[in-house]
């Protein structure tokens, strides 16, 4: 799946070159998708506000990050040990986006670690619109026995439904939306949600995990790891975890928990058309806590 994504997005990239005369971002626009998402994560470049808000631009993203993204979520998915065996998999997704965590389960699933036969991942993204085109193609070319639904909400009201839901998820998934988050949310939004998470987590069954991999630098510096910790205070249940990160190859980074063996991708990069300089390893923070 993840390779037949790559194709698609980098073929329709390639193909939409001319889009950028009429982008979003007006005169201020650098016709290089490279460039605005630099924008948006560092905004103090920006000759003005920037925000994910381009069709194009995700395709220029998801062939930049897919594979780093994909990988990291498939190291964390492989220590849920308890997941592994069921028929039946139901995940929910916070910031979905362009659900390269789906992506690493089929990876598994392929390769015999997961057992699944089928899957429910429920997506939850509050701009759906820009993912359009890659959550289409998902549609597309999921096997027989994927269910994808997406659901078009902010993750910080969304939480507050789950709670009068009768279904659980198996696994609860936040990749790399932490830190988006915390961009654009009051210290008090995010607390308020750390706070409803813990309290749906510790009402799942047991066995129920939640993964978080993000930035592995603080929230002041746009990353995440507080809430992580902000997040065990709060679970009031029984509950086993993991702390990890893996060794960044371009700066020397925070020590959080155990350090992987390796940073190396799970998925090999393929030949792209277009220049969208790839990450070539790992290098995130995580978290994956089970109740017990």
């Amino acid at each position: 799946m993840l390779y037949h994504l790559l194709s698609l997005c980098d073929n329709r990239y390639i193909n939409n070159a001319h889009l950028c005369s009429s982008c979003q971002y007006g005169t201020n626009c650098p016709k290089d998708c490279g460039k605005c998402l630099e924008f948006v994560h560092y905004p103090n470049r920006a000759p003005a506000p920037r925000t994910y808000d381009c069709q194009k631009m995700m395709d220029f993203y998801f062939c930049k990050y897919a594979c780093k993204y994909a990988s990291e979520m498939y190291y964390a998915l492989d220590a849920c040990v308890d997941a592994k065996p069921k028929k039946q998999l139901e995940v929910l997704s916070f910031g979905c986006g362009p659900c390269t965590e789906l992506l690493a389960l089929h990876e598994l699933q392929k390769r015999g670690n997961y057992k699944f036969t089928s899957i429910n991942y429920n997506g939850v993204d509050i701009d759906l619109g820009i993912w359009q085109n890659i959550h289409d193609d998902i549609n597309t070319i999921i096997p027989c026995g994927y269910n994808c639904n997406f659901i078009p909400s902010d993750a910080c009201n969304y939480i507050n439904t789950l709670f009068s839901n009768t279904g659980h998820p198996d696994i609860i998934i936040l990749n790399y939306v932490l830190s988006d988050m915390n961009k654009h949310n009051t210290q008090q939004t995010m607390n308020n949600f750390i706070t409803n998470l813990a309290i749906y987590m510790a009402s799942c069954p047991i066995n129920t995990y939640l993964i978080c991999n993000d930035i592995n630098l603080t929230r002041q510096s746009g990353g995440a790891r507080e809430y992580y910790d902000d997040l065990l205070k709060n679970l009031k249940c029984k509950k086993d975890y993991i702390k990890a990160h893996f060794q960044n190859d371009k700066a020397p980074c925070f020590v959080y928990g155990e350090q992987y063996s390796h940073n190396h991708l799970a998925f090999n990069l393929p030949k792209f058309k277009g220049n969208y300089v790839p990450y070539l390893s790992c290098s995130s923070a995580q978290i994956i806590i089970k109740k017990v």
